[in-house]
């Protein structure tokens, strides 16, 4: 392919990924209202302070859900366009990784379903007794829809190291070693999305640790697998 053909097929997969993410809001925006029962549970009722807070929660909603709900289509986009320049075997290989990445999402959908509510309702009552919350609509569905779209991509972590050890492009050894730069990491990622105290931050940081570690153990199965293969 020309440089010019290049550009045209990167055109062609971005606005397929757009339309995708445009069909995933649509879709979360239709079904905003049990969605949002069953999020806004632990803390209802929320409230907003502007006239126009609420309308703009229900499009936050409906972005983060549709970003989420659209990462197996671009996933396939991203595949979709370096497809060409791979050899059957690997095509195959990664047609597979594919079906694996959507799977993953799922699984994160499914923890998160139990997941969450827990964590809201233990980060919440605590002073029950004294005060009630006053939680922000629109803030509230930021809060939520970065955390989901943030278990989303890191359960996707496993795959993705395995798929990196297996062509060559990171160590396994390497990730073993900056461990603790990458907890710093999920530590201040949990930070910057939850509340100011020290439990919140760990009951949402303690899950992210752990499927990096999980990811490690991905990184080293890839790595065998690559060694075997060039065998």
């Amino acid at each position: 392919m020309t440089f010019i053909e290049h550009l045209t097929e990167l055109r062609s997969r971005l606005l397929c990924s757009l339309l995708a993410v445009a069909t995933g809001l649509v879709l979360v925006f239709l079904w905003r209202e049990p969605i949002l029962l069953f999020i806004a549970e632990p803390v209802a009722p929320l409230r907003y302070y502007a006239p126009t807070e609420a309308f703009f929660a229900h499009l936050q909603l409906a972005f983060y859900g549709g970003l989420f709900l659209s990462l197996p289509i671009l996933l396939h986009q991203v595949w979709l366009f370096f497809a060409p320049a791979l050899y059957p075997t690997e095509k195959r290989f990664f047609s597979l990784a594919l079906v694996f990445a959507s799977l993953f999402l799922l699984l994160s959908l499914g923890f998160l379903y139990y997941y969450l509510p827990w964590l809201i309702h233990f980060c919440f009552r605590f002073g029950r007794e004294l005060a009630r919350p006053a939680i922000s609509y629109q803030v509230y569905i930021s809060f939520v829809g970065r955390i989901i779209l943030l278990f989303g991509l890191t359960f996707e972590l496993p795959l993705i190291f395995y798929l990196l050890a297996r062509i060559g492009l990171i160590n396994p050894g390497s990730l073993a070693q900056k461990r603790s730069h990458a907890s710093l990491l999920i530590l201040f990622l949990a930070a910057l999305l939850t509340p100011p105290d020290l439990i919140s931050l760990l009951l949402l940081s303690l899950p992210l640790l752990l499927l990096y570690q999980i990811s490690i153990l991905f990184s080293y199965l890839g790595a065998a697998a690559r060694k075997n293969y060039a065998g």
